[in-house]
């Protein structure tokens, strides 16, 4: 039995619906932008804008930091050539904001470290130029030096290259973070122990040359501030250090780095709670 008339027409009717379809679908996926490493890296500095939402302390939720490590980690599998300096930096950055300032566990502090030091030494092979790339390397890799303990770090030899990193930082651009590679250098310095006949060169005369240093590059700067406070107070000079940390207590923290500045008010009253305040000189 042979189809009529009608029975043609309705098969290129429906014929017709498929190719409108087909070509509208093809229209709205030629429409939607791919996810391209620049996409990724803007989505990951929206996040990393909103790292504190939330807080109501210097320690936040980590869900915001993890969008923002998730998406700079994302943009390495779009570049041809692995991370750009930029979205590294940020990543870096990220590592150590998770690292430092949320509700982690030590765990997991530690993987946010050790990632942030294998992303450092492998970008640093690649741009051995860029102070930041030195800067954010080597403060993730004090945090991590102290995840580990002291016989893990002397083997590694970590206090070198801690100190190197921090001289780089200097020798390329010594006004980075506002004197980020003096005050480095004066945190290793000082925290770093001198074991004897082993090493001679931690000082803590010369951290305070350093800091005093990054204070004339910055003296406004509260992190500057801080440690500046910490070795006046080391070498009994109170009355200094207390005016250094009455700036930051008198401080209020921006909003765009929330956590940051107040972890930096909470340093600073323990400091004053535990050498002004016992000393007598808190008037």
């Amino acid at each position: 039995m042979k189809a009529g008339p009608d029975s043609y027409e309705q098969q290129r009717l429906v014929y017709n619906q498929l190719i409108t379809w087909s070509m509208l679908g093809v229209l709205i996926f030629c429409w939607i932008p791919p996810m391209t490493a620049q996409s990724l890296f803007k989505e990951g500095e929206d996040w990393y804008t909103r790292r504190a939402s939330g807080a109501d302390s210097f320690r936040t939720s980590s869900t915001n930091i993890d969008k923002a490590i998730t998406a700079f980690e994302s943009t390495e599998q779009e570049e041809d050539d692995g991370y750009t300096p930029q979205p590294a930096i940020n990543l870096l950055q990220a590592y150590y904001f998770k690292g430092i300032y949320t509700d982690i566990d030590g765990s997991e502090q530690k993987r946010a470290f050790d990632k942030a030091r294998a992303l450092g030494e492998k970008m640093l092979e690649q741009y051995p130029q860029s102070a930041a790339i030195w800067y954010w390397y080597c403060k993730n890799l004090i945090e991590w030096d102290r995840m580990h303990n002291l016989w893990q770090t002397s083997i590694d030899r970590t206090d070198g290259k801690m100190r190197n990193a921090a001289q780089q930082v200097i020798a390329l651009d010594s006004t980075y973070q506002e004197g980020g590679g003096y005050r480095l250098l004066a945190q290793i310095h000082y925290e770093t122990p001198s074991i004897l006949l082993v090493k001679g060169w931690p000082s803590k005369d010369e951290a305070l040359k350093l800091i005093q240093k990054a204070m004339k590059v910055a003296p406004k700067n509260h992190a500057n501030q801080l440690f500046y406070a910490r070795m006046l107070l080391h070498f009994g000079r109170n009355t200094e250090a207390k005016t250094q940390l009455q700036h930051i207590l008198d401080m209020n923290p921006r909003d765009s780095h929330l956590v940051e500045d107040r972890y930096l008010k909470h340093q600073a009253e323990h400091l004053w709670q535990q050498h002004i305040e016992q000393s007598g000189e808190e008037e």
